[in-house]
């Protein structure tokens, strides 16, 4: 928001400059949630939309460890992304957060709870896997 604020003596006709302000409203921390796409086995982030957002920063670290890196930007129109990238037989922790674009430059806003899933080896895989620890 952005405010004009002028002062003026009482009982004249005397006023200042106008003089300008600026406020910018916190943001709300999102409301991740985490779930499994059956027909592609990939995990689906989904989250609350989150008022006066300009996007959201989705992060992902392979161990809960806060070495969280920025994974991915989405519009302030997209409440969800199906992470491609993860490899099965890895458990993958997220967190996502909103950001505010003002005067050319990001406000971030409190990061959500995280949320984690294990991709699952497929039964090819868990054979192959069994086959390299006999083979040790």
């Amino acid at each position: 928001y952005y405010y004009r604020i002028r002062a003026t003596y009482s009982g004249t006709t005397t006023k200042s400059n106008w003089g300008y302000a600026s406020i910018v409203c916190d943001l709300a921390k999102p409301d991740l949630k985490v779930s499994n796409v059956s027909s592609t086995g990939k995990v689906k982030l989904s989250w609350n939309t989150v008022d006066y957002a300009s996007g959201y920063e989705v992060y992902r670290s392979a161990g809960n460890d806060d070495n969280y890196k920025k994974y991915t930007t989405r519009s302030a129109s997209s409440t969800s992304y199906t992470d491609s990238g993860s490899k099965a037989g890895i458990t993958y922790y997220y967190k996502v957060r909103a950001y505010k674009t003002v005067n050319k430059k990001d406000i971030n806003g409190p990061m959500s709870t995280y949320r984690y899933y294990k991709f699952k080896l497929s039964n090819n895989e868990q054979i192959r896997e069994l086959k390299k620890k006999k083979e040790k």
